[in-house]
């Protein structure tokens, strides 16, 4: 099961269902309750878990956010993906938006051709060890369109 709110992915093997959190790079073995319940945990009231999954008990929920609580605080796990802010003024063309940032020194062109690699590195960039720094890994390629046009553009 893909997940809206969170950058995870959980999935049944055998009888037990596993969490991949992708940012942390951190498996965990959940129950069914909290596969139903986490994406709704983050935008969701208790009242309107409990509405929604009627098949869960009101004091399971609170138990299956406890644990969903816990897992954040203390092995910084289940984390929302959020981007606060993207850096560029909004007012401002594409064109502008290239210019200014050729403009305060961009002096390099790096194209990552896929988003598929699985490694994970610690010291990456990507691994999802830097909080401020938010990306997924995922299966997208590059197209040679969008290539071309950062070629052209640098």
């Amino acid at each position: 099961m893909e997940y809206k709110n969170i950058n995870a992915v959980s999935m049944e093997i055998g009888n037990s269902i596993y969490l991949y959190d992708r940012f942390s790079n951190e498996f965990m073995k959940i129950d069914k309750a909290i596969e139903k319940i986490l994406d709704d945990f983050f935008t969701l009231s208790v009242e309107e878990i409990e509405a929604k999954h009627t098949d869960i008990t009101k004091s399971e929920i609170i138990e299956k956010i406890d644990f969903i609580k816990k897992a954040q605080s203390e092995h910084n796990v289940l984390i929302p993906y959020k981007v606060s802010h993207f850096a560029m003024s909004p007012n401002l063309s594409i064109y502008d938006k290239i210019k200014k940032k050729i403009e305060s020194g961009l002096t390099n062109l790096i194209l990552a051709a896929t988003e598929e690699c699985n490694l994970r590195c610690k010291y990456c960039i990507y691994s999802g060890a830097y909080p401020t720094i938010i990306r997924t890994h995922n299966s997208g390629y590059l197209s040679w369109e969008t290539a071309k046009k950062a070629i052209d553009i640098f």
